[in-house]
């Protein structure tokens, strides 16, 4: 046999296997503790095949919030196709033909919101996706309570402003938020930076959010990044969303980023956010 094509073989034979344990390794949760196991939580599990979403899980819109302006929640732009949730942001209307580009809504975009508020302590969550090409959001977080929001992941896939092209496209941005009994306490969140940037391929987020509410742990491609621990216990069911949005004000997180471009927004290859799967485990007990 030829030498070289025993070595094309062997070559290959080690890529697969690196692409397999690669693949393993970006999804799953952390060793749980002893005498228990993971099990999946199904209402809150989906790995999108199929052609269409799951009405029995999802809205395909947000049904308790219209959007930030100037972007606002379309039906319909949350879809499924080719086994991914899709959710598209689309134009409007010119933002020249309105007069506030920062406060008249020109921006379509699109929200994935789960129907119940089954999200939860002591569960692991893990969603694997790409971010759009927009300088908007690409977002996986969790709200829809009386007293708190927690932001797995902001990220912006492609500011206009250039000036901050360098660190928001690799940037993990988390956050906590607190309203209702606990308004006036100051946000309290962190960030991190990626290897490689949100839009140029899939990355997978996860969160550990402990049974107590007291500890938030944020996970890249099945590694602990980050910590965080709520200035407040964080203890109520909350609904699991993916949206997308503009965020075009300092005091929305993020600085001066710059709105998004008509002709990204018009652009099916930059203006689309691809959510391959998303998983959650609950602990039970082990027969080990």
């Amino acid at each position: 046999m030829n030498s070289n094509f025993l070595i094309h073989r062997v070559v290959l034979a080690v890529l697969s296997t690196t692409l397999f344990c690669s693949t393993q390794l970006l999804a799953g949760p952390p060793d749980p503790p002893k005498g228990f196991k993971w099990v999946a939580v199904e209402e809150l599990t989906d790995e999108f095949d199929g052609d269409s979403l799951d009405a029995s899980k999802w809205y395909d819109y947000h049904p308790n919030w219209d959007g930030r302006a100037p972007s606002q929640f379309k039906k319909g732009n949350a879809f499924v196709e080719n086994n991914q949730l899709l959710l598209r942001s689309t134009l409007k209307k010119d933002p020249n033909t309105v007069d506030d580009k920062f406060k008249d809504i020109w921006v379509n975009s699109a929200a994935c919101v789960s129907k119940e508020r089954s999200a939860k302590p002591g569960y692991y969550y893990e969603a694997r996706f790409k971010a759009s090409s927009l300088s908007m959001t690409s977002s996986f977080w969790f709200r829809v309570g009386d007293y708190s929001e927690i932001d797995v992941i902001e990220h912006i896939g492609d500011p206009s402003n250039d000036k901050r092209d360098a660190d928001l496209p690799y940037e993990y941005h988390v956050n906590t938020h607190y309203y209702g009994k606990h308004k006036g306490i100051k946000r309290l969140g962190k960030g991190w930076q990626m290897p490689t940037r949100g839009r140029d391929e899939f990355h997978t987020y996860g969160l550990m959010w402990h049974a107590d509410g007291k500890k938030l742990e944020f996970y890249h491609n099945n590694e602990k990044v980050m910590e965080v621990i709520p200035r407040v216990p964080l203890t109520e069911n909350l609904k699991m969303i993916f949206d997308t949005e503009v965020f075009p004000f300092a005091t929305a997180g993020v600085a001066k980023i710059g709105l998004p471009l008509p002709e990204k927004l018009n652009d099916n290859s930059k203006n689309t956010m691809y959510v391959d799967w998303v998983r959650t485990y609950k602990l039970a007990e082990s027969d080990n």
